[in-house]
């Protein structure tokens, strides 16, 4: 019988980190067989065990863990997955449920190929999305598609977490059950913080697509531990992870590179399962050797160089724009100590981790926080219940200005503190907020409206700098309102001079659009009310047309062109989205009357058709119109450029009015 637990090698998954299991060649698994069972589907017990899930990141999550076990029955493949899940947060959208929490389970016939049957689960712990739901992508050969795609799924909610069973039918990959069959099966598990992290756990090789899983009668060796390599930005180095069980407490874990010399050498594991990380020095090469104290051994694949270019990858990605944006990761976690609180003081606001952000930024950062009530008055402490702001102001070692605002809710004299905690509770409550107005899309846009509007009464708004470009021929008549085209530029398109760069790349094709095209430049996410700031200078400035203002954006300008139709969609007379990902479907009812076209490279890794497909679907079933483009063997630079030198890219938008 093989042994599982020496089957697994390296794998790329999101966030560039490598998951790192087991080095020898991939064997199949045997998975036991299950009394059969018919209607509703049944718990059991046994199985094969994966003890431990490794997860993309360079610690071991806190309060977060995953664990499963497969089985057989004459029905289907068995599958129980439990999760450990501190904060549950879940898509909106079905189809984008595995961006947040959810279970991925996947069946092929054949562990070689990619074609298989994918099933995505949601929980439902989201006070948000209170029912568990089933989201199914098939991708099965063009043969099985005539077979209906299907998936048996219960969820068992525990005072840690969840564990979800499903049942994924044979029928459905068009194989017949029976001792010596082997089939291919991967699990990955999804756990999102919340606010920006999704950690996702996984049993899933590298070499091929699938672990093969043999049918049989009992069941290969459980799975004791798992090991995976990620890079740490908070030490700027990559770092080897070993988890496994307790009885390794205190035993060391010998690590040679690939000249056979001696990394580093000793990981603890608690009885909850979790370990410790070492760090790979400089120079070291893979792959990387890991002696446990089982006997067993791990060999991660990739070395530390790789680690680096997934970070860079990531720094340069839309939702981290550039070199800076990769800084700022440092103050992701900066946040007040409760977001709902009592008594008559405002909640500490710190880093958790305050050596981390002084190794990054070579210092410590200053802080300066001004809090503000409902009514946007600035004030030193809570005087009563209700919504309060705070605005924290970074000034780098390097002399970067940085801001992070907050919003809170003090809770009333004698109230106890409720179950949850989050800015979004804070939002709900202080914004009084029920229903459909509460969900975390809208909430977080209402919050960001109140923001604008308070930082603009006391003078600290953000104000975008920006350049103009207006038609070289004269208006045919004289005191002719011009139609007005507001871009917003991705990744690296905030410095000095970019608007003038822009306006002379695509010259010849703006001259086509008869109108005014304006370049407001950022140097981080973009903010719907300053873009409206931008729109009405513009418009105070220059006979612009009110009923033919259109809006485009790339990228991480895509991203903020779909924040700001959505703040005031009645003001656009259409937009057209490039690589702008999925936007809020939760909100796209409001875009019913707008015209809007999605543009994005096929093959673009970055925002991929499927995300801008989320948007895409809830803008139709709200009713409203909405064109697509996928631009054929166009990755994410080259989906912007072809886009803006096409002049039928504004004819298009030319053709609607308010």
């Amino acid at each position: 019988m093989p042994t599982p637990s020496m089957d697994w090698v390296c794998r790329q998954i999101s966030r560039g980190a490598v998951v790192m299991l087991a080095s020898l060649p991939a064997l199949a698994v045997e998975i036991p067989r299950l009394p059969d069972a018919s209607g509703s589907l049944p718990g059991w017990s046994g199985g094969f065990e994966i003890e431990r899930m490794a997860a993309d990141a360079p610690h071991l999550p806190e309060g977060s863990a995953a664990s499963a076990r497969l089985g057989w029955d004459g029905v289907g493949l068995r599958v129980s997955v439990l999760v450990r899940d501190a904060t549950p947060s879940e898509s909106f959208y079905p189809a984008g449920a595995y961006q947040r929490d959810s279970v991925e389970l996947f069946l092929a016939p054949d562990p070689t190929a990619g074609a298989c049957l994918q099933a995505v689960i949601s929980p439902g712990l989201d006070p948000d999305h209170p029912k568990p739901r089933l989201y199914l992508f098939d991708n099965r050969p063009e043969a099985l598609k005539a077979v209906e795609a299907a998936c048996e799924y219960r969820v068992e909610r525990n005072p840690q977490g969840y564990r979800v069973e499903a049942r994924v039918p044979w029928a459905a990959i068009g194989v017949i059950p029976s001792d010596g069959v082997e089939v291919g099966t991967r699990i990955f598990v999804n756990d999102h913080d919340g606010l920006s992290v999704r950690t996702r756990f996984s049993w899933a090789p590298s070499v091929r697509p699938f672990h093969a899983v043999r049918l049989a009668e009992r069941p290969s060796a459980a799975v004791r531990s798992a090991a995976w390599m990620a890079y740490d930005l908070g030490v700027l180095e990559s770092r080897l992870n070993v988890v496994g069980p307790a009885d390794w407490i205190a035993k060391s874990a010998a690590v040679r590179d690939a000249g056979g010399g001696r990394v580093s050498g000793e990981f603890i594991a608690s009885a909850a399962g979790s370990g410790t990380s070492v760090v790979v020095p400089e120079g070291a090469r893979a792959p990387f050797e890991i002696g446990l104290p089982d006997g067993s051994r791990l060999e991660v694949a990739k070395g530390s160089e790789a680690q680096r270019k997934a970070l860079f990858q990531e720094a340069n990605s839309p939702r981290q724009p550039d070199a800076a944006r990769a800084t700022e990761l440092a103050f992701a976690r900066l946040a007040p100590a409760r977001f709902v609180f009592g008594g008559g003081r405002f909640p500490r606001v710190a880093f958790p981790d305050p050596e981390k952000v002084r190794r990054l930024l070579g210092g410590d950062p200053e802080l300066a926080m001004t809090w503000f009530d409902r009514e946007g008055r600035m004030v030193d402490i809570p005087a009563g219940s209700g919504l309060y702001g705070c605005l924290v102001e970074i000034a780098t070692p390097t002399g970067e200005k940085l801001r992070r605002t907050f919003t809170l809710f003090r809770l009333p004299d004698g109230a106890s503190t409720i179950e949850r905690d989050d800015e979004h509770a804070a939002q709900v409550l202080g914004f009084e907020l029920s229903g459909a107005d509460a969900t975390r899309t809208h909430a977080a846009r209402v919050a960001s409206g109140w923001w604008h509007r308070t930082l603009t009464t006391c003078g600290r708004q953000i104000r975008y700098p920006f350049g103009i470009r207006l038609p070289k021929t004269p208006a045919p008549t004289e005191g002719a309102r011009l139609p007005l085209l507001v871009f917003l530029h991705g990744t690296g398109g905030g410095g000095a001079g970019a608007d003038a760069e822009f306006f002379a790349k695509f010259d010849g094709a703006l001259d086509t659009f008869g109108g005014a095209v304006v370049y407001p430049r950022s140097d981080s996410f973009w903010q719907p009310g300053a873009v409206q700031d931008v729109i009405d200078a513009v418009c105070r400035e220059h006979p612009i047309d009110p009923d033919r203002i259109y809006l485009s954006g790339f990228s991480m300008g895509g991203i903020g062109a779909w924040e700001v139709l959505l703040d005031r969609p009645e003001r656009f007379a259409a937009a057209a989205i490039i690589g702008g990902r999925s936007g809020s479907p939760a909100d796209a009812w409001r875009l019913k009357r707008v015209p809007v076209r999605v543009l994005n490279g096929a093959d673009d890794p970055t925002t991929t058709v499927e995300e801008a497909m989320l948007m895409v679907d809830a803008i139709r079933r709200a009713g409203g119109r909405v064109e697509t483009e996928w631009i054929a063997g166009a990755d994410h630079g080259p989906s912007m450029a072809r886009s803006l030198a096409d002049p039928g890219f504004y004819r298009w938008l030319e053709r609607w009015t308010r």
